[in-house]
Formats: C-alpha cells, sequence, structure tokens
C-alpha cells in the first residue's frame, strides 16, 4: 500500500489496518472464554464483567460467529471474494 506524504502516515495505515484483526480475535475469544465457563461450569468466566448477569450460550456462539465474520471480511490481498461472501453470511 502506498501512502503519499510522510512515513508516519504509512505506519498509520498500517496500524489502522490491523484493527479488524485485532477486533475479530477479541470478540471471537470472549465468544470462545464463556463458552469455555459454561462447559466447565465456572461462573467466572460466563460474566465478561463480574457485575453484569453472566451471557448466555447461544450469545457466546454469535461473538464466535462475529469474530469469524470479521476475520473473513477484514482487509486481505490474496482470494478477497471467497472469504467475503461467507463472512457476509455469518
Amino acid at each position: 500500500m502506498t501512502v503519499a506524504g510522510w512515513p508516519a502516515q504509512a505506519t498509520m495505515v498500517r496500524w489502522l489496518g490491523l484493527l479488524p484483526r485485532l477486533a475479530a480475535v477479541l470478540t471471537g475469544a470472549v465468544g470462545v472464554m464463556v463458552l469455555a465457563g459454561w462447559g466447565l461450569r465456572l461462573p467466572l468466566l460466563t460474566s465478561v464483567v463480574s457485575s453484569l448477569p453472566a451471557m448466555m450460550p447461544n450469545t457466546a456462539v454469535a461473538f464466535v460467529l462475529a469474530g469469524l465474520s470479521l476475520w473473513l471480511v477484514g482487509p486481505q490481498q490474496s482470494a478477497r471474494w471467497r472469504r467475503q461472501q461467507p463472512g457476509r453470511a455469518l
């Protein structure tokens, strides 16, 4: 990717390109953590924040699917068209 102007702009663009991946990983990790909490019967893992009620397993599955969708739709160089359709379906 080329960016006209300062080298700092290219660095910022590169870091901003990582945000969709980071969001995908964090979203999926929260879902997996909550599902593990329900499977292992650990109430500490079923709630993201201790003051909030426990997240239901179907919501945790939705988090995992949302993370997978973000990963598939995120910016990529190769075979982008193959990943966008399943990502949009999720």
